[in-house]
């Protein structure tokens, strides 16, 4: 049977979720974050141990230095264009409203933003956790909010511990199955990243080892990403993201996964990114996740 319970620790609450396999903490104040998705008492996100209990102070000035990386998994729009960087304070760095709901087999929560007058949106997070199984349900939505038509698509960000490596198919269609390098960040070679034939389909090798700093995107129609990490000599985990392939639409950064590699923190971001469409007043737009984490 899932159990939960809610912990003050210093500044922030945790949402505590356990359904005797694997266990999930979530920090309603520092942007309604994901902070750990563990099994065995590994946690595979990676957490600031800096800011581990701290908020956001939301009256800062949008500037880098203020900025705090919490960690763990958060929502954005795309494309990043047309905010820039960082992120608003007022979304990112904001305490998120929640609910629980404790059902026979599963338990749920929805974290929901307040609504930013600057994008016209607002982020709703739903995550449901079954009793006895080693996998969760996310779904996250953006709201148009605002008083006029916008194109957006949802930008799923999810940090893991490094060192591991990831693996992505390749489009099965030539035409889309290139790579995207991203020239904001230095040029990865083929110590960062290799490319090879797995059933006869192309697949995406990355190292995340923090050696470079690096982004890489590919438009992929496998519809999962796996990340393996190796916690110590004798744990290895590996990590799955499943998600569904919208087709041949319009990706913002010319991607629907994006793996970007850090090379000063011991993270890496697995990104998913869906569509971009045109939303009217009141419209809805949501990326639906499956995270399964296995002992290997």
């Amino acid at each position: 049977m899932g159990r939960y319970s809610i912990i003050k620790n210093k500044d922030v609450q945790e949402i505590i979720v356990d359904n005797g396999i694997i266990k999930l903490v979530i920090v309603p104040e520092q942007g309604g974050r994901i902070v750990e998705f563990s099994k065995n008492n590994i946690n595979i996100l990676f957490r600031n141990e800096k800011y581990k209990y701290s908020k956001g102070d939301i009256k800062k000035k949008r500037e880098q230095e203020n900025w705090i990386n919490f960690g763990g998994y958060k929502g954005w729009c795309a494309p990043q264009g047309k905010w820039g960087w960082p992120p608003f304070f007022e979304i990112d760095l904001n305490t998120f409203s929640y609910k629980i709901a404790k059902c026979e087999d599963s338990i749920s929560i929805e974290l929901k933003s307040i609504k930013l007058k600057e994008l016209g949106l607002q982020f709703i997070r739903e995550i449901i956790i079954k009793d006895n199984c080693d996998y969760i349900n996310i779904k996250e939505t953006i709201v148009n909010v605002g008083n006029d038509e916008a194109n957006w698509s949802v930008w799923a960000n999810t940090q893991v511990l490094t060192s591991g490596y990831c693996e992505v198919g390749l489009n099965s269609d030539p035409y889309f199955g290139g790579v995207t390098l991203y020239q904001d960040f230095d040029m990865p070679t083929t110590k960062n990243y290799n490319i090879y034939k797995k059933n006869s389909n192309n697949n995406l090798k990355v190292i995340c080892d923090n050696n470079a700093k690096f982004k890489i995107g590919v438009v992929t129609d496998n519809e999962e990403i796996k990340y393996y990490y190796v916690a110590n000599e004798n744990e290895k985990l590996l990590f799955t993201i499943k998600f569904n392939y919208e087709g041949k639409v319009v990706y913002p950064h010319g991607s629907n996964v994006e793996i970007f590699v850090d090379d000063e923190l011991n993270y890496s971001e697995i990104e998913v990114l869906g569509g971009e469409s045109r939303m009217k007043p009141g419209e809805s737009k949501s990326l639906e996740l499956v995270w399964r984490l296995e002992s290997i």
